[in-house]
């Protein structure tokens, strides 16, 4: 698995408790760039606190401390925690700017076969689900979370089907 988390307060635990790719930066549109992070000091709520170039902050959170991070796209993110072409599942959770991080990655170079996206706006999620149907993905399991939309790739979604009755 790999694993990218901004938040300073979550980094270190994540690093001694999973064995896998843990990369301290945050998933953006791209590389390179540095950004004020908003780490409410361990708390659920992380967000960063705008993105680079825009004149409000978005995601502005109260509390904790701000830090800067540096951006990575989910192309480098994946090819530096050297993914494999084939990705059975993948959950994105990039507060505002999800929807531009899914619009520049390339679906083409990786077989993703199902994908959850955490969205808490519904203009949003509207967008998602279209650039994803777009991309070959199916919405499924409607009822299962209220805050994570979860799609499959549409060759596999008709195999997830339940046996009718």
């Amino acid at each position: 698995g790999a694993i990218a988390e901004p938040a300073r307060s979550r980094y270190d635990q994540l690093r001694s408790r999973r064995n896998c790719y843990v990369a301290n930066k945050f998933v953006y549109t791209e590389d390179g760039l540095k950004m004020l992070f908003n780490d409410p000091d361990g708390s659920e709520e992380q967000a960063a606190a705008g993105s680079p170039g825009a004149g409000v902050p978005t995601g502005t959170r109260r509390g904790g401390r701000r830090h800067e991070v540096e951006t990575v796209t989910l192309r480098s993110f994946l090819q530096a925690a050297e993914a494999p072409a084939t990705i059975d599942y993948m959950c994105i959770s990039a507060e505002d700017d999800t929807l531009d991080v899914l619009n520049h990655f390339d679906f083409s170079e990786r077989a993703v076969t199902m994908v959850s996206i955490a969205s808490g706006d519904a203009q949003q999620r509207e967008e998602l689900g279209a650039l994803m149907a777009r991309n070959g993905y199916e919405h499924r399991f409607k009822t299962f979370s209220i805050s994570e939309d979860w799609y499959i790739k549409g060759d596999r979604a008709e195999a997830s089907r339940p046996a009718s009755a």
